[in-house]
């Protein structure tokens, strides 16, 4: 960290180049764009060391800001200001950064350090973009999703999907953003960071074995992580977070911090690159009940529950057989799972049979209930039969009278 702190002086340095005109930067966009549509292999990270006191991180920070907007790549960037959280000074350690502002596109494949006003940076970091995108990566698919909880909280999911033969070992490392930073973190030009770091949400090795799939998941708390200063970051919003989710390669490259070949550092290239949004989670639906109706008291009966989580989460049954008894939470199911269940009753009587879900997240459906009898009513034809005997008793006795004695 000392050593980037007594690196000012090369910052304040690029500060100064020249600017160049607004409408000399919009020329530069209308006429050197590369070709942007073509196929990338995979979506590219660009990981941005800067300092809000660095004068020529806004240029850095601008660029890759206006790339991003302009949609020409699949590519996301992660902004470490690391004089504002230590979390993010941690990731510059272990790029060795000596200059800032720095970017590793694709964790170190390509390394721009400095940056200035114009479009040299941002045909730059067109380039170290193209030719990361084009890197030959491993056959893999990441998914994530994020369901927003409230209260600064998120259920953060993430699935790796290794589609080759062989086993695969990676690095997975999942980055909590403000997309426009709520804390005040601005850049030299006075513009709020974007893309700031908070901290992870996953930061670990994973194994997936060949033709299979890694999935977990983590309840991310913003009150109970830090800037390491002893703010932490229970005031984020929903509609101002992204999560970027980044599976790095293991095979070991040198990397350098200031290219061509000062300050080493470990490198291990990008397999590919999702983000997410929160969403709001969602209940499961009301379980629905099927299963017999009437029976006879003291006979086991089964009945089927099934519900669906809109949110593809496993859900957890609940069932009340209205006797004082309940099967307690069970489960997790798969959403959209039929589960069986029996029951007896051992007194007559009607009944009714409640049931509700909740899914990995403690989100509570509605109840959905069902009426029983026990035992089953069986209409008897002996009442009649003793009245019509009766009658007939009654009509023999008026004909015949002496009998009546």
């Amino acid at each position: 960290m000392k050593k980037i702190w007594r690196n000012i002086i090369f910052c304040l340095m690029v500060a100064v180049i020249f600017l160049m005109p607004i409408s000399a930067m919009k020329n530069y966009e209308k006429n050197s764009l590369p070709n942007a549509k073509q196929d990338f292999t995979h979506t590219v990270l660009a990981e941005y060391s800067t300092a809000t006191w660095c004068p020529a991180c806004r240029y850095a920070h601008a660029t890759l800001k206006n790339i991003y907007e302009k949609g020409w790549f699949p590519f996301y960037y992660v902004s470490f200001v690391f004089d504002k959280n230590t979390r993010a000074s941690s990731r510059l350690e272990e790029y060795n950064v000596y200059y800032i502002p720095f970017v590793a596109f694709d964790g170190g494949y390509k390394v721009n350090v400095g940056a200035e006003a114009g479009g040299a940076t941002q045909d730059e970091y067109n380039e170290s973009i193209i030719a990361s995108g084009n890197l030959p990566v491993w056959n893999i698919d990441a998914s994530l999703s994020v369901a927003w909880l409230g209260n600064a909280t998120m259920d953060i999911k993430v699935t790796v999907q290794n589609n080759e033969a062989l086993d695969y070992d990676g690095h997975l490392r999942v980055y909590v953003t403000e997309i426009t930073s709520a804390r005040g973190w601005r850049d030299h030009g006075g513009n709020l960071y974007t893309f700031a770091f908070l901290d992870y949400a996953f930061n670990q090795q994973i194994h997936v074995g060949a033709k299979g799939t890694w999935q977990d998941s983590v309840v991310w708390d913003g009150n109970e992580h830090t800037d390491g200063y002893g703010n932490d970051f229970g005031n984020i919003s929903q509609d101002n977070i992204m999560v970027i989710a980044a599976v790095f390669n293991p095979t070991w490259h040198q990397g350098y911090a200031v290219p061509p070949n000062e300050n080493p550092f470990d490198a291990y290239y990008v397999d590919e690159t999702v983000a997410a949004v929160p969403t709001k989670n969602s209940p499961p639906i009301s379980p629905t009940i099927e299963g017999p109706t009437a029976g006879k008291a003291g006979t086991e009966y089964e009945y089927t529950f099934v519900s669906t989580d809109p949110d593809g989460d496993d859900v957890y049954y609940y069932i009340d057989w209205g006797d004082g008894t309940n099967s307690s939470w069970i489960g997790p199911y798969n959403s959209g799972e039929e589960i069986s269940l029996s029951h007896a009753w051992n007194e007559k009587g009607t009944y009714v049979i409640s049931a509700k879900c909740k899914d990995s997240n403690d989100v509570e459906s509605d109840w959905n209930t069902l009426e029983i009898s026990m035992p089953k009513t069986f209409h008897s034809i002996t009442p009649l039969l003793e009245r019509i005997n009766e009658w007939l008793w009654q009509i023999f006795e008026e004909m015949f009278p002496r009998f009546n004695t």
